[in-house]
């Protein structure tokens, strides 16, 4: 799995980009900041299959490049990473699962690769762990 992640926070995109490349078959092809001009040619040239997107800036922003993101990329995998999730801002936005940032690295490499694996399934933020078997994370 190819993965991009784009934050404003250098720090996060350096950790995940550290967290993920240890991981067998996960490679982090690129990353940027949500600001960034160029994003969406950044992210279809990286021809990675999921980008990792943190809303730190507002979630207007957010909400726009998400949406351009999946518009000029449709079988682009986008998974929100946060520390949580509430309901106001999983309806806002069309995105394909969810990262807890708070997670241990072996928590958000197996959430990843779950999420990546049942992504033809719909995202619910109620039920987004639903799936995973009890145990197999720990």
């Amino acid at each position: 799995m190819k993965v991009f992640i784009v934050s404003d926070c250098e720090l996060l995109r350096v950790a995940f980009t550290v967290i993920l490349n240890q991981a067998t078959g996960i490679d982090v092809v690129g990353q940027s900041d949500l600001q960034s001009c160029n994003l969406n040619s950044q992210v279809a040239k990286s021809g990675c299959d999921v980008v990792l997107l943190s809303a730190r800036a507002s979630l207007s922003l957010t909400v726009s490049v998400l949406k351009t993101l999946k518009a000029n990329n449709p079988k682009l995998s986008v998974f929100f990473m946060e520390t949580a999730l509430d309901l106001e801002t999983a309806r806002k936005m069309p995105f394909d699962g969810f990262v807890s940032i708070t997670d241990s690295n072996h928590q958000v490499v197996e959430s990843l690769r779950l999420q990546y694996r049942n992504r033809t399934q719909q995202f619910s933020p109620t039920a987004s762990c639903d799936s995973i078997p009890m145990g197999s994370i720990g």
